[in-house]
């Protein structure tokens, strides 16, 4: 029987909006996640779970608005101090953006960059290369988002950029509406075989039918990739709001914690202390009970 004390987790994988702030085209035609997302909307407790710390990650709002985002983000982190890390958004394609990581690289909340892939044509990461090898020396990180059927290109950057410490987002959005786990099994598996990749616990439910899913239906995805890169490397994330197009947050982490058997040790680590190390986040306590 697992411990009855709260456990303290670290989203890392959170999104904030305002679209009357900011604009996000890839919004328009989504009523479901128009408006704004704040804060004040993810639960602080979720059973004898206590979320404490929060990864906001950049949500694809217009480019040239990266700077504000970030700024916006610093402000809504004044107001909730579970806001301890970003990963902000670069054009990493474009030379000129090593002033825009000067400035990221200065600032102590942003631990990552996330340039989004997904959607990108075949070679695309070719472009973005060189911005990512830059980001070793800056002490960033790098996220991977993108489509199973680009596993095999990102292994070639990721190959490319030795030095860089990435995240793949969502355990690279397996088929699960289809049922099919190859290739993208075995193309995980590949990825996983290089140590400076983390995978993250987050983003599935909306990848299977958003009617008609169930537990049974995500856990065969989530047994190969912890299968492949272990509970020392996968890190629990919501992808909040997104999430709710097939669910809530506090299902999602009701299911996420039971889907898997995990010792304490091992659900501390992947709900808690897996991501504090990997985004450098500072150490965890919950003002709710004894935290673990």
């Amino acid at each position: 029987m697992k411990d009855p004390a709260v456990l303290s987790v670290v989203d890392c994988h959170v999104h904030f909006w305002d679209d009357e702030l900011l604009d996000y085209p890839w919004l328009d035609g989504i009523e479901q996640l128009a408006g704004r997302f704040l804060p004040d909307q993810v639960p602080y407790l979720v059973g004898n779970a206590h979320v404490d710390h929060i990864v906001f990650v950049q949500n694809e709002c217009a480019p040239q608005q990266a700077k504000a985002e970030v700024a916006w983000v610093e402000a809504l982190a004044e107001a909730d101090p579970r806001i301890t890390g970003m990963v902000a958004f670069a054009a990493l394609e474009d030379p000129t953006a090593q002033v825009l990581l000067d400035e990221y690289g200065e600032n102590p909340r942003v631990k990552g960059i996330r340039r989004l892939l997904k959607g990108e044509a075949v070679g695309f990461t070719a472009s973005i290369t060189n911005g990512v090898r830059s980001l070793a020396g800056r002490n960033l990180s790098f996220d991977l988002c993108i489509d199973w059927h680009q596993l095999g290109e990102v292994i070639e950057l990721v190959d490319a950029a030795p030095e860089v410490q990435f995240a793949l987002d969502h355990f690279g959005k397996p088929p699960i509406a289809s049922g099919t786990l190859d290739p993208w099994s075995r193309d995980l598996a590949r990825l996983a075989e290089r140590p400076n990749v983390v995978a993250k616990f987050s983003g599935l439910i909306t990848e299977a039918d958003h009617a008609t899913w169930r537990p049974a239906d995500l856990k065969p995805y989530v047994d190969h990739a912890f299968s492949v890169f272990g509970v020392e490397r996968v890190l629990f994330g919501s992808d909040w709001p997104p999430l709710t197009l097939a669910s809530s947050y506090d299902e999602w982490l009701q299911v996420a914690r039971s889907i898997i058997d995990l010792s304490v040790a091992e659900e501390r680590a992947v709900f808690r202390t897996n991501a504090q190390i990997f985004y450098r986040l500072p150490a965890t306590e919950s003002s709710t009970g004894s935290a673990r």
